[in-house]
């Protein structure tokens, strides 16, 4: 591998640890969002020269926003939140590009599991 110049993107940082390494990416699009918040950055930016050719593994999960107090302006990878549409469309931007082989979605126990089939099947009276 080449010396990597000080001052060098951390995706473009990720990219030259990858190459020529038989090692896998795992994208998480929520932290990467939440981190986009917190340093005032543009997650789309950050994808832009990532070495998405890497991707193994999408994790994604909702976060929250907070609004006052200590934390104001802040973000948390939070469980057990919706998962924010703008995750779903990065997630969607990558797949387009590449093959990946699976996508994590990481769901807490506020969101709640949906009833297995049989219970949301209408029962039906026999004639």
């Amino acid at each position: 591998m080449a010396p990597v110049p000080e001052l060098l993107a951390e995706s473009v940082f990720i990219g030259e640890i990858l190459r020529g390494s038989r090692h896998g990416l795992l994208l998480d699009v929520t932290n990467l969002r939440i981190n986009a918040v917190i340093f005032g950055s543009d997650s789309y930016a950050w994808l832009e020269p990532a070495p998405l050719e890497h991707t193994v593994c999408i994790h994604v999960s909702g976060d929250e926003q907070y609004v006052g107090g200590s934390r104001d302006g802040k973000a948390a990878d939070m469980h057990g939140q919706p998962v924010p549409d703008s995750s779903g469309r990065m997630v969607e931007g990558v797949v387009a590009q590449v093959p990946v082989k699976g996508i994590l979605l990481e769901l807490g126990a506020r969101i709640g599991m949906p009833s297995p089939p049989s219970a949301r099947t209408p029962k039906v009276a026999a004639t």
